[in-house]
């Protein structure tokens, strides 16, 4: 996943080589937001779902009342984080 689309979201922590962070999506007081920045992938152990960096997009675009489609993900994060 990348780590300007992550980091605008949430922030971010190093543990045991594993990168972990506040999940946007439900109220949490710990980590349980897990990031694999090398795979592109993320999974909230508290929200029991995960997905790769066009899911978190939609996700985030998702809390804030907008919806985003697959098509239309693509070119706004080529074009912001390319």
């Amino acid at each position: 996943m990348c780590s300007p689309c992550t980091t605008k979201s949430c922030s971010l922590a190093t543990r045991r080589g594993s990168v972990k962070a506040i999940c946007p999506f439900h109220v949490d007081t710990d980590p349980s937001l897990s990031i694999d920045l090398d795979k592109g992938t993320w999974y909230c152990h508290g929200c029991a779902i995960g997905g790769g960096v066009v899911t978190f997009f939609q996700k985030i675009a998702q809390r804030d009342k907008r919806t985003v489609t697959r098509a239309e993900a693509f070119p706004y994060l080529r074009a912001r984080y390319a």
